[in-house]
């Protein structure tokens, strides 16, 4: 009987190894067990090391761009432990600005100054149609803060659409006028009114075979467009898509997704 339960095992493991090696690894496959609890640092595990790279299409200006993210180390500021979050545009060396993303109360918060009210990126629970403010703040204190609240210059009413746009601006430290503050590049993408949905979870394929599975849907606003972002357990962001509408459906104005490599397109 003994004898009989080893064989079964040495086969077992036999075959675990054919079906291991005969996987490709030219595209990316992510899913989650059913029944696996899914937390906020499921969907955006920090980890000192990480990096990420992303192809951006700036479809109003017909322009690509490739994006790298690291999570770096911890440090303190304002008496709070917070993860460094760097981007860089890679064809642009110079381009390297640093935020920080930090978990708290089962929600995950992302800065660029320790003087500003933190964005929620991500608020528990994570069930379709939760619902939460990015920024914990009266509308008056939004206007007088001026946040930095898009990736890439475009004019956008970002305060639950009142209607009011911010200021194009040629440097972040630039003051203007717009009671919405200035528009300029932030080191995360998110944008929009001030507020997040889950509007699915869902799988995600691109064209070059990648496929993630249970993936957050989270939405938000733009006026009369929407923006949306796809987080992948165990990864994190792996696609957004902003000013989505009848006429540029699904990708949007902007759209960025993760890549392996530049081949990887």
């Amino acid at each position: 009987m003994r004898k009989l339960i080893y064989i079964v095992a040495v086969l077992f493991a036999i075959s675990a190894a054919i079906l291991w090696i005969g996987c490709s690894d030219s595209d990316i496959t992510v899913s989650s067990e059913a029944g696996t609890e899914l937390n906020i640092d499921t969907y955006f595990p920090l980890k000192t090391g990480t990096v990420t790279q992303f192809m951006e299409i700036d479809n109003a200006l017909s322009d690509t761009t490739y994006h790298q993210f690291s999570v770096g180390g911890k440090v303190t500021i304002g008496g709070k432990q917070v993860y460094c979050w760097i981007s860089e545009i890679i064809d642009r060396p110079a381009a390297i600005d640093t935020g920080y993303l930090f978990f708290q109360d089962e929600a995950l918060y992302y800065f660029e100054n320790y003087t500003e009210i933190p964005e929620k990126l991500l608020a528990a629970p994570l069930e379709v149609g939760s619902m939460w403010l990015r920024y914990d703040a009266t509308q008056e204190e939004l206007d007088d803060n001026n946040y930095i609240d898009i990736f890439t210059n475009i004019e956008n009413d970002k305060n639950s659409n009142d209607g009011i746009l911010g200021d194009y601006i040629d440097n972040k430290d630039d003051e203007v006028d717009g009671s919405d503050g200035p528009i300029a590049e932030k080191c995360f993408p998110t944008t929009g009114s001030n507020y997040f949905v889950v509007s699915a979870i869902e799988s995600l394929s691109f064209d070059n075979g990648s496929q993630f599975e249970n993936c957050l849907k989270i939405e938000n606003s733009a006026g009369e467009a929407l923006n949306y972002y796809w987080y992948s357990p165990g990864i994190g962001l792996v696609k957004y898509a902003i000013g989505v509408d009848s006429e540029n459906y699904p990708d949007g104005e902007i759209v960025g997704r993760i890549i392996l490599s530049r081949s990887d397109i």
